[in-house]
């Protein structure tokens, strides 16, 4: 937000010292102890909610709200209610809100302050994305949760090599307690005295060095007395406030975590270090647990996107005096059942303890990639030997999809080719299987090598998701309180569970972790540089879209600018651009795969998006329709050089107001294609006005109404497409 020279002045003449002060005062920065009381959760949000509410209304009233504008078109004044108006109380515990009030109190002057008000509230991508996207990301994990696992405490707590010495950490502190471990636990609750106690019993018992720390990948030999003599692999940590450690989509002040010892004490947290991840809170289970569950799914995020070849990640919820603990991986939560730490005091022992000693495996840390030079082994797709690559750990591509999963790209270091790592449905077509099937396609990557690393089956086998208890998952689902009853399922509820059509039960589904190498790499389709080769590239695309679809009988699906490269064509057979990704494709001529659909937003044709029409069928009329769309992106967004776009075009008018989204784009818009779309393409594609208008003809006819089946003949389609490529291409040779 730009100062005008009269803002300037009224801001130097009207200091905001009377309504930040206001805020300084009213706003609980932490939850600690005061002098008069100990306040509870609710208390610290409530008077949060009206020091929020009661700071941003004042900033509307202050004189120089008049004169600031977030745009040329909205005030602060209009911006700040459209902010306020659709909130729910709750909605103001925000962690983005949190950040503004931290920002407010440490800005150095109320120029700054002003300045960073609409990027302070707004960041990462606008209050309604990051309420929308976590709305979308909380109904996800709602299906995909499950407490009380059957074999859950067996397999992570009683098989690691650090059983013994986490068992004479709590006999050690039994003595030295007088037979009650727990007796130093503090009396009243507060996220404050919790990790003071918990920091404590890390200094009194897993700090103590007295030999040679364990490696975290490598087991060494070392005598029984030597183990029980080992400082912890890992360490707890706190965070201090929010922003210590930098993350996409997760603003909020992470509670406790562990790192490994062997990180250089002088590096700042990040996310990529976090091995254990955990809550602490006063609140009782059923006052606030799935919030704090819901917090903790939110950190989890992180830390696989991250680490996006991590496996799982292990984490906790304690609750004053409950403890739960939680294994995430790719496809879902798993927890076991609740622990009352004054009844089970060597658990809660055995199990902070556990998180500070465990390996790499056991922690679910990456043990593909060698970590030491960053090589990989895949197998040869020519032959039977295995081929050894070196990655360049600079992402070429990150892709987030649903709950923990997503794709990474990464070059090797001679430059050669991409290695792609990637969670997908263990029951998708296999992607080996589609490249051998497309091996002849000019225009798809070529696969060199892969690997399957992993999947969520292994991972989760020897534990009984039958046993769990589908009352949490419903409350998670409903945000609903839930009294948890604790009581183990006996032998013949979880047969009769056995019996039953478990219709209503989360999904147990899985996931496999692969790695592919394909060549050629290329560069990202923003990266043009000049409209002929960014046409080029996109013609290319579309003619080895048609041959998967005709030659190798495959139906691409998984349009997205990502996936798509622009290629060199003296080097690749005079192919410009290549498509890279085959992990959503679909075998048409394979009965099983059918019904399968897949969709990459915000490319994605409206008609696979209608909720009222859940039995289309998806068709290569939709990927042409999702290619258009990727083009018209490019025309609206990217060749501004230093200049930031205008945003007017309908696809940008949705939560984020600077992403392109296509789901938000009406027909009346694109039958008013020249005037509510064309008129913002920017000055460098100002000569490539007559090819958008020539391929959004393909898909609407005369009467300007978007075509409801697919063409028999593919032709129909691709024939004019391609026509208006070459046609474009002509025009920008003369």
């Amino acid at each position: 937000m730009t100062l005008s020279d009269m803002a300037a002045r009224i801001i130097l003449a009207i200091p905001l010292d009377p309504i930040i002060n206001d805020l300084k005062s009213n706003y609980h920065y932490s939850q600690e102890k005061t002098d008069s009381s100990i306040y509870t959760e609710s208390a610290f949000l409530h008077s949060n909610r009206i020091a929020i509410k009661k700071f941003l209304f004042a900033l509307t009233t202050h004189p120089i709200a008049d004169y600031l504008k977030v745009n040329p078109k909205i005030s602060l004044e209009d911006w700040i209610i459209s902010i306020l108006e659709p909130l729910s109380p709750n909605d103001l515990d925000l962690p983005i809100f949190k950040v503004l009030a931290i920002s407010v109190a440490e800005s150095n002057s109320d120029e700054a302050t002003w300045k960073g008000m609409p990027q302070k509230v707004f960041m990462p991508y606008g209050l309604k994305k990051w309420l929308n996207s976590n709305r979308s990301f909380h109904q996800e994990v709602a299906k995909s949760t499950y407490v009380k696992v059957g074999g859950f405490w067996k397999k992570y707590f009683c098989q690691g090599e650090w059983m013994e010495q986490s068992s004479i950490k709590f006999k050690r502190l039994s003595i030295e307690n007088h037979g009650d471990p727990l007796c130093d636990f503090p009396k009243e609750l507060s996220e404050e005295t919790l990790w003071m106690w918990l920091d404590s019993f890390q200094q009194r018992y897993l700090d103590q060095t007295h030999g040679s720390p364990v490696g975290s990948r490598k087991t060494e030999s070392t005598s029984s007395s030597e183990k029980r003599n080992q400082a912890s692999r890992g360490k707890y940590f706190r965070m201090t406030r929010i922003g210590d450690i930098p993350g996409k989509q997760c603003h909020r002040q992470l509670d406790v975590f562990t790192k490994s010892r062997s990180c250089p004490a002088e590096r700042p947290h990040h996310w990529r270090d976090v091995q254990v991840v955990g809550i602490l809170t006063n609140s009782t289970t059923c006052e606030n647990w799935q919030n704090m569950f819901l917090q903790l799914a939110c950190y989890m995020r992180e830390v696989f996107y991250a680490q996006p070849l991590r496996r799982f990640a292990h984490a906790f919820l304690l609750y004053g005096t409950q403890l739960r603990l939680w294994v995430f991986d790719p496809c879902g939560a798993f927890g076991s059942g609740m622990i009352d730490i004054k009844d089970e005091p060597e658990h809660f022992i055995r199990a902070i303890t556990a998180y500070t000693l465990m390996n790499d495996d056991e922690l679910g840390i990456d043990l593909f990639m060698d970590s030491d030079n960053q090589q990989i082994t895949v197998k040869s797709n020519q032959s039977t030997e295995n081929q050894v690559f070196q990655l360049d750990m600079t992402p070429v591509m990150k892709k987030r999809l649903k709950l923990w999963s997503g794709t990474t790209c990464y070059r090797t270091t001679d430059g050669e080719y991409i290695a792609k790592f990637s969670w997908t449905e263990s029951d998708r077509p296999s992607e080996i299987d589609l490249h051998h099937q497309a091996r002849n396609v000019a225009g798809v990557a070529k696969l060199i090598g892969s690997q399957n690393i992993i999947s969520t089956d292994e991972i989760r086998s020897g534990l009984d998701f039958l046993a769990s208890d589908t009352e949490v998952y419903e409350s998670v689902a409903s945000n609903k309180s839930n009294n948890d009853n604790d009581e183990s399922l006996d032998d013949k509820e979880i047969e009769k569970r056995r019996e039953l059509d478990l219709t209503s039960f989360p999904k147990l589904s899985s996931m496999t972790l692969s790695c592919h190498c394909v060549s050629p790499v290329g560069r990202p389709l923003r990266s043009f540089k000049s409209v002929k080769e960014l046409i080029t590239a996109m013609r290319d695309i579309t003619r080895a879209h048609r041959q998967l679809l005709q030659e190798a009988k495959i139906l691409y699906c998984d349009i997205h600018e990502s996936n798509m490269r622009i290629i060199d064509p003296l080097l690749n057979n005079g192919i410009s651009g290549t498509l890279i990704n085959l992990s959503q494709a679909i075998p048409l001529e394979d009965p099983k795969y059918e019904n399968l659909r897949a969709s990459n937003a915000p490319f994605t044709s409206p008609d696979l998006l209608n909720k009222k029409n859940k039995s289309i069928k998806q068709t290569f009329r939709h990927d042409l329709e999702s290619l258009f769309y990727v083009l018209l992106s490019i025309f609206l967004k990217y060749g501004w050089e230093d200049q930031e776009p205008s945003y007017k075009c309908p696809i940008f008018q949705n939560e984020t107001g600077k992403h392109p989204d296509w789901k938000h784009v009406k027909d009346s818009s694109l039958s008013r294609f020249r005037d509510r779309i064309v008129r913002d393409f920017l000055p460098d594609f100002s000569c490539v006005e007559k090819l958008a208008i020539n391929l959004k003809h393909a898909f609407y006819t005369a009467d300007k109404h978007r075509p409801s089946s697919t063409p028999s003949d593919p032709d129909i389609l691709y024939g004019p497409i391609l026509e208006a490529y070459e046609e474009a291409l002509l025009g920008l040779d003369e």
